[in-house]
């Protein structure tokens, strides 16, 4: 799929993408490559959820070990997309792995049974191991068992390898991007002394200061995710038990996530999140670790847990991609090849992803 360069590519419809984060970013690499014009406006955001996302795919999750039924179909896009996209981009962000969910107790071995037993979710559901399978580093009473299907996206060397793309196609401004400098007709946008067809919203939690959309109702929740490095012998891919830890590329280095705060959003890790993390990885890292690096990030939630995006129902020159939550990495590829086809004049949003339902 070719993208070509930005003076080669005269008369084409021009959007502006407000924001160049996850969903900001497969936004603008959709455009590009549906023939549009897609300049990115984007200053570097303090908290961004994407900054520092996990990036995890995991097709089950929850306590009931529920399985979306259209995870296949974002599932399915998403690796199409990356992989892509890692050949525009020149470098390796996406790879298949599989999570290690360890069993806190009896009860939940019974709901694995169970869902084991059921056609939809034993396509997902791996092999049962018994306690002690992974060696002493790793406490495990209860036994484990694998989940299949699951990814995980380098998010910041996706974003990086994105920005260095928008930045040679010469489609990026690192300005600050204030509303008040953007002015909306019925047809056309302008900013910045030029006019663009359609300004679409990817601010993520900024979108409580957007005049326009700042109506959709959103929930705001800080968390943590910690880079650690330990020098045990851990099993491979994704553990999880309640807290998780994921390979971070380097020996011996992982991610480690993660806690929600509901309050003092914008604010640096807290001692309450160190000691909830120390907490949460101890049940199930029998082995000293060391914390490298601490961030917070601010994700943002639509109340109906639903995506929010589509055209502004009284500016339709205004649009929003936004509310992607926790299943970002998994969602944004598909939702933002729906809304750039659908801006562009071809097919309807995704059923329950309209902003319209806010109206």
């Amino acid at each position: 799929m070719e993208m070509g360069n930005r003076a080669a590519n005269e008369g084409r419809t021009d959007f502006l993408v407000v924001g160049q984060g996850l969903a900001g970013s497969l936004l603008a690499l959709e455009l590009e490559s549906g023939g549009a014009s897609a300049t990115v406006v984007d200053s570097p955001l303090p908290y961004s959820s994407s900054k520092v996302a996990a990036g995890i795919i995991n097709p089950v999750t929850g306590k009931r070990l529920a399985t979306s039924p259209d995870f296949g179909e974002y599932k399915d896009y998403a690796s199409k997309r990356y992989r892509e996209l890692e050949g525009i981009l020149g470098t390796q962000f996406y790879r298949e792995t599989r999570v290690l969910r360890i069993l806190k107790d009896d009860k939940e071995l019974a709901v694995y049974e169970k869902r084991n037993a059921e056609e939809a979710a034993r396509l997902w559901l791996g092999e049962l191991h018994p306690s002690g399978s992974f060696g002493s580093n790793l406490a495990d009473p209860y036994g484990s068992f694998e989940i299949l299907g699951a990814a995980t996206l380098d998010t910041v060397k996706f974003l990086q390898a994105t920005r260095s793309w928008l930045q040679a196609q010469g489609c990026l401004s690192q300005e600050v991007f204030r509303h008040e400098d953007l002015i909306p007709d019925r047809n056309h946008v302008s900013w910045d002394g030029r006019d663009y067809g359609c300004a679409i919203f990817c601010e993520g939690y900024r979108i409580r200061d957007n005049p326009w959309f700042r109506h959709c109702p959103m929930e705001l929740a800080a968390g943590e995710i910690q880079t650690i490095r330990t020098m045990a012998s851990l099993p491979q891919g994704i553990l999880n038990a309640g807290k998780w830890l994921r390979p971070a590329g380097a020996a011996e280095t992982y991610l480690a996530g993660s806690t929600y705060r509901w309050e003092g959003l914008e604010s640096p890790p807290s001692q309450d999140g160190l000691e909830e993390m120390q907490q949460g990885l101890g049940k199930f890292l029998a082995a000293p670790y060391e914390v490298l690096d601490r961030q917070t990030g601010i994700r943002p939630v639509s109340k109906d847990r639903k995506p929010i995006m589509g055209r502004h129902p009284e500016h339709p020159c205004l649009a929003v991609l936004n509310g992607l939550g926790s299943k970002g990495s998994l969602m944004a590829p598909l939702l933002a090849h729906n809304l750039a086809s659908h801006l562009q004049g071809v097919g309807r949003l995704m059923p329950g992803t309209e902003v319209s339902r806010f109206s």
